[in-house]
């Protein structure tokens, strides 16, 4: 009698675990089946900041579209570096240069104004080239082209050589030493010393950007 009832038992048991068991395996197979039916791709909305995303297949031809990878061994999705500002550009519409260290408060303190730009690389330090255009207060229709042959340009510290072509030579060469209030994108003021002890500033702007730059004014 008590082998009857442990026979009963253990078939109790088993129609019990039967059921669990099968609802594992089919639950099992669902989540298979649900992830079979979604891939990884690389996702880069507007073209920069790619990242992996898991979308569903269907909606892999609309991403396609728009220029989105799929992620595999060998095609993983890795994220674009920051690009940093590699040229920067300083321009002033007008500038002034005073005849004296210290701009003085006495009429004709002012020598000469006129537009100034220059640019330089970031990396190196290195002046790219530019211009100032310099027009003097005595004759102001007069342009007195004047273009950056060499310099630095150190955080702020500009170190600028300037030469303006002569007919017949030599060039006239002359150099400017100061600061920007700023070497970064934005508004920025260049104040220092022009071509020996005398006063010189432009108030303007920078823009920095990517690029290898070019040479020339």
């Amino acid at each position: 009698m008590r082998r009857a009832l442990g026979i009963v038992a253990v078939l109790a048991l088993l129609a019990m675990l039967l059921p669990m068991s099968v609802m594992a395996a089919g639950d099992g197979g669902g989540r298979a089946a649900a992830h079979a039916n979604k891939v990884t791709i690389c996702h880069s909305p507007n073209g920069v900041n790619p990242r992996a995303i898991t979308i569903n297949k269907s909606a892999w031809p609309t991403h396609r579209a728009h220029g989105d990878l799929l992620v595999t061994q060998s095609m993983p999705c890795v994220p674009k570096p920051k690009a940093t500002a590699s040229v920067c550009t300083f321009t002033a519409a007008t500038s002034q240069y005073f005849s004296a260290p210290v701009p003085a408060a006495t009429v004709g303190a002012l020598f000469a104004t006129g537009p100034i730009e220059f640019r330089w690389n970031v990396a190196t330090k290195a002046a790219l080239g530019g211009y100032w255009d310099e027009y003097t207060v005595a004759d102001p229709t007069t342009r007195l082209h004047n273009e950056v042959t060499a310099g630095t340009v150190t955080g702020m510290a500009v170190s600028l050589t300037f030469t303006r072509k002569l007919t017949p030579a030599p060039d006239y060469v002359f150099s400017f030493t100061g600061t920007l209030t700023s070497a970064s994108s934005g508004p920025s003021t260049l104040t220092g010393m022009m071509a020996g002890p005398y006063q010189f500033s432009a108030t303007g702007r920078v823009t920095c950007r990517t690029g290898n730059g070019s040479t020339g004014s």
